[in-house]
């Protein structure tokens, strides 16, 4: 039977508290050095070698540190996207590396400037996409657990829903090995990753 929504509430907050535990522990050079050797995964897949739009976050303290990809995705001469919070939704907008515009949100979170240009992932443009998420908690299933605003369900489910072959868009999380847990507790609105990649090993 399945669980009742309030414990899945209740488990999705032990999950969230264990995770950020783990990465409360973590050190700045460990930081830096498992985001190196996460982008050294990332770069052996053929996610990475066949998508040709890398739509990336700019990360929070103890997240993975995705400047390492940017800059391999520039040298590789991939579009790069990042994204904004705009209302209940993200937004993500086309990115040339120009961190002088960027801008905290209320979480303090750094976003690209509302005047760059938007791009719309929906519309199909015959070019791969590759999402990169993050997460707080991951589990072998490819299953994702974030910070509980559903931001990524949300245009996870908007994208799939706009290319239902599967075909044109990729999401794979990324993780410090620390992040993977035996069971991510997950909701109906919850999507399912295509696969994670962590600074040991890559999982599809």
């Amino acid at each position: 039977m399945d669980a009742a929504p309030a414990d899945i509430v209740a488990r999705k907050r032990a999950v969230r508290g264990e995770a950020r535990a783990r990465l409360e522990a973590l050190s700045g050079p460990q930081i830096q050095r498992k985001s190196k050797n996460l982008t050294k995964q990332l770069l052996t897949t053929s996610w990475w070698s066949q998508g040709e739009w890398v739509f990336i976050y700019i990360p929070m303290f103890g997240e993975v540190d995705t400047r390492y990809i940017v800059a391999q995705a520039y040298r590789e001469q991939k579009e790069v996207a990042i994204p904004r919070m705009e209302g209940p939704d993200l937004a993500f907008y086309f990115y040339d590396g120009r961190t002088e515009n960027l801008l905290p949100n209320q979480f303090g979170i750094l976003e690209p400037d509302p005047t760059w240009k938007l791009i719309d992932p929906t519309v199909p443009t015959g070019k791969r996409l590759l999402v990169l998420t993050p997460g707080l908690a991951f589990d072998r299933s490819r299953r994702r657990l974030g910070r509980g605003k559903g931001f990524y369900d949300r245009f996870l489910d908007g994208l799939r829903t706009a290319h239902p072959q599967g075909s044109a868009s990729w999401a794979v999380g990324l993780a410090f090995d620390e992040q993977l847990v035996n069971v991510v507790p997950v909701s109906d609105h919850d999507e399912l990753l295509d696969g994670i990649v962590t600074d040991r090993e890559v999982i599809s």
